[in-house]
């Protein structure tokens, strides 16, 4: 069996280092000529060359790491259930209407904004629906330092604002690699189903959570419930 085949598209492809990858998968270099289009029809046909380039090169799954721009039907269409997103957000985190608090593309500074006391990045694949399809991985927890909230009640903004940018850093450095590299892993081991909108890791509900064991975990009754891949559990 030939090994899985894994384009990485964003700013952030470099955090997969050659110490995260073995036999299980390659990763392909696409390159493509310019940055996409601002106009949304013009980027629908830049996503389609994309996708003929991606398919050309018999990739499987691609990923978008830091890649700030809304993907069009082309690619989606191209990749079904194979389109990857990494994104500086909670997403398990629900508004007043039952909605993803942290979709936009400034997901970390509302965060430091809203006041809360940490972060995580989420993985997810993605839709049509900007920032809603189904979750693969939640990131660790990462500390949101008392600076941030000390420069809130000053109304000081713009130095939250520059702590949300460096809190965001850190997050990208300490956990993305991680993250893309065990999404692989999982993909490639053939782990992994989408159904009704949720992804199934090991015939658990997801998302995977990586970092700190979630109380969940050491519920002696959850045990049933906790996927075999997850890294909480000691072989």
């Amino acid at each position: 069996m030939r090994p899985l085949r894994v384009a990485i598209l964003g700013s952030a492809s470099a955090l997969l280092t050659r110490d995260d990858r073995d036999a299980l998968f390659e990763i392909v270099d696409v390159a493509r000529h310019g940055t996409p289009p601002r106009n949304l029809a013009l980027r629908e046909e830049y996503d389609r060359e994309t996708a003929e380039a991606l398919r050309d090169q018999g990739v499987d799954y691609v990923f978008l790491a830091g890649y700030p721009y809304i993907v069009t039907r082309p690619l989606l269409a191209t990749f079904p259930d194979r389109l990857l997103a990494l994104h500086d957000g909670d997403l398990t985190i629900l508004d007043e209407d039952g909605q993803r608090r942290y979709r936009e593309l400034h997901a970390t500074r509302r965060a430091v904004f809203d006041g809360d006391t940490e972060t995580r990045s989420s993985l997810f694949f993605a839709t049509e629906r900007l920032g809603a399809g189904p979750l693969l991985l939640l990131s660790g927890p990462f500390a949101i330092a008392p600076i941030a909230r000390h420069a809130l009640d000053r109304g000081d903004y713009e130095l939250a604002a520059d702590y949300a940018r460096i809190h965001r850093r850190w997050m990208i450095a300490a956990s993305w690699g991680e993250m893309l590299a065990q999404a692989i892993r999982l993909l490639a081991a053939g782990t992994i189903a989408i159904i009704d909108g949720i992804a199934w890791v090991d015939g658990v509900p997801g998302p995977c959570r990586l970092g700190e064991a979630p109380r969940f975990c050491d519920s002696a009754a959850a045990r049933r419930g906790i996927p075999a891949s997850c890294p909480f559990i000691q072989s």
